[in-house]
């Protein structure tokens, strides 16, 4: 499938409910798409940007969460483990 995300969508204090509407809606201009070809590595702000994949033709789609903490020490609770 595409990968598809709305860059920037919210920030740490700004929601931006208008911004996710439009990109629910159909109605931004934000949202880009990349067709990533097999092995492909995608990197982006995952927390910041609104994302999804399309679904997948044909075979497979595999997904490897990279997640990082910038405090030692500190893990993923159980509810974001259970999401991935």
């Amino acid at each position: 499938g595409k990968f598809e995300f709305a860059p920037a969508t919210r920030t740490e204090t700004d929601p931006k409910y208008k911004q996710v509407n439009q990109v629910l809606t159909g109605n931004s201009d934000n949202v880009q798409s990349v067709d990533p070809e097999d092995g492909s590595l995608l990197i982006f702000r995952g927390r910041k940007s609104m994302h999804r994949v399309t679904p997948v033709a044909a075979g497979e789609r595999i997904s490897a969460i990279l997640t990082y903490e910038m405090r030692p020490g500190i893990l993923m609770n159980d509810y974001t483990r259970m999401k991935f």
